[in-house]
């Protein structure tokens, strides 16, 4: 039962865009490091750059942290609702551009999530588990707004995502970013941005991951599809609780030089 309790929502990748996607359940363009050589020629260029990537934690906890309610591109409005059937209380930041595409896209992702949760706390409650009948206990749906970003090539938001079932030990924190190409409003991937066909590759993006995050070993044996955002100095790559590490870290924001990084790793250098 209580494996049932901390079962809350899942990122899928599909090609339907009402349904967020994720990339560590089903992982792509996967880079095995396998070669004395390459790891060699790796930690020379790693030794040579290295702090050109990396930058100040703090500083960027700071800076990336400093959203206002409303600025001169968007501004942002926060749904507060409950669902009195399944006891379930929902707060959802959601961010208004100029942009119709943007902000449907944006909404329709997001209450895509909290439908899928409220219905599987729909499914405890038809097989009346006790905690979810039980109204002493409530259930949480929390979206909230991190980081907001546009420039004239990209527009960029990272929203994290709690859903807690009720008497479950702990919340499921997840991050969920949206780039989008700001003059065309398309969507933006991963493959969109990043070019790691080399096992070099691959090997000095994960090195300075675990470089940048220094507060305990991370399990990141390959590159995938990592959910990633932007601000104006910064690339974040965003990772989900127990995605790399365990619990106690929540879910790590990493951030590293954007300029370093779309030079070295970027398809459009």
């Amino acid at each position: 039962c209580l494996a049932m309790l901390t079962a809350c929502v899942q990122k899928e990748r599909s090609q339907n865009t009402s349904v967020l996607h994720t990339s560590h359940y089903e992982i792509g363009n996967v880079m095995r490091v396998d070669s004395t050589e390459v790891l060699e020629r790796v930690k020379t260029e790693r030794r040579a750059d290295l702090d050109s990537f990396l930058v100040d934690v703090d500083t960027f906890i700071s800076r990336d942290t400093l959203l206002a309610a409303n600025c001169d591109w968007y501004c942002l409005k926060t749904l507060n609702d409950i669902d009195a059937k399944l006891n379930c209380d929902i707060q959802i930041d959601l961010p208004s551009s100029n942009s119709w595409h943007v902000n449907t896209e944006i909404k329709r992702e997001l209450f895509s999530q909290r439908d899928k949760f409220l219905e599987e706390l729909n499914q405890l409650r038809i097989q009346k588990d006790p905690f979810v009948m039980d109204n002493s206990y409530r259930s949480e749906f929390r979206v909230r707004l991190l980081s907001a970003h546009r420039d004239s090539s990209i527009t960029s938001f990272c929203f994290s995502v709690d859903a807690y079932t009720a008497a479950a030990p702990h919340e499921m924190p997840m991050l969920y970013s949206f780039n989008f190409d700001t003059r065309t409003n398309r969507r933006v991937t991963f493959d969109d941005v990043f070019d790691i066909e080399t096992q070099e590759d691959s090997l000095l993006l994960i090195e300075l991951i675990k470089t940048s995050f220094s507060q305990c070993n991370l399990h990141l044996p390959r590159v995938y599809e990592f959910d990633f955002n932007m601000s104006n100095d910064y690339l974040i790559f965003n990772f989900d609780a127990y995605e790399i590490t365990g619990y106690v870290w929540g879910t790590p924001r990493i951030p590293l030089n954007k300029e370093a990084i779309l030079r070295r790793f970027g398809k459009t250098g």
